[in-house]
């Protein structure tokens, strides 16, 4: 049996210095080595997503998170209903949003999209530049989103760190013109943070604030700012 849970990593808001939310990261747990470890496959039931997230919301004291959905997911009219239905019917969720890590369609996200979206549950597409990396077609998709999230551990995976200053500002720009927001995700060191507040950046999450955990970090017991 393969047992799954969500690990809660902050999202920090700079004007309050506090979270303003939490990405709820999947783990499957190896009992061979006695630890959670990322799952090779993401594609999970959504059944089993929101058994998960009723859980991880009785600890929160902050109650918006935001779940990853593969394309085919957020393809799903099924997925979409039932985490329609999850959100009206849980009166301890916050804001709920969606983070796509695989880059949808116009199409999907004017039709399937917007009905997330007249439903409360925001949409968030994540690693622009890195993953998602077709600059016209998040410039088409934006308007029509919530929040575009820039990853730069991924950049420096791919050797292109020296590259953080020029990439944050291209994807940050678009973000503005489209009148969303824009989370920089990553951030590892106090170099990182003060990138981060050169371009006044609201919305950052790393492990310099807290890395993602079976128990949650919270201002009393971790340094979230330094």
């Amino acid at each position: 049996m393969i047992t799954y849970t969500y690990f809660t990593q902050a999202v920090m808001d700079t004007t309050t210095q506090q979270p303003s939310g939490y990405e709820l990261l999947l783990r499957v747990w190896d009992a061979k080595q006695n630890v959670w470890l990322l799952p090779d496959n993401f594609d999970i039931t959504v059944k089993m997503q929101m058994r998960m997230m009723r859980r991880v919301l009785r600890n929160l004291p902050n109650k918006n998170v935001s779940i990853n959905l593969t394309g085919e997911q957020f393809a799903s009219q099924d997925t979409m209903q039932q985490l329609i239905t999850f959100a009206a019917s849980s009166p301890d969720l916050g804001q709920l949003t969606v983070e796509l890590t695989q880059a949808p369609t116009l199409a999907q996200v004017m039709g399937i999209g917007q009905q997330y979206r007249k439903a409360g549950i925001k949409l968030a597409i994540d690693d622009v530049g890195t993953d998602i990396d077709d600059y016209e077609l998040v410039q088409q998709l934006a308007p029509h989103v919530d929040m575009l999230k820039y990853a730069m551990q991924n950049l420096r995976e791919l050797g292109r760190g020296a590259e953080a200053d020029e990439q944050i500002s291209k994807w940050q720009h678009l973000a503005d013109e489209a009148g969303i927001a824009f989370t920089l995700e990553g951030l590892e060191s106090i170099e990182d943070v003060q990138l981060a507040m050169k371009h006044n950046i609201r919305w950052l999450q790393g492990f310099y604030f807290s890395k993602p955990a079976e128990e949650l970090q919270t201002a009393q017991n971790t340094p979230l700012f330094k």
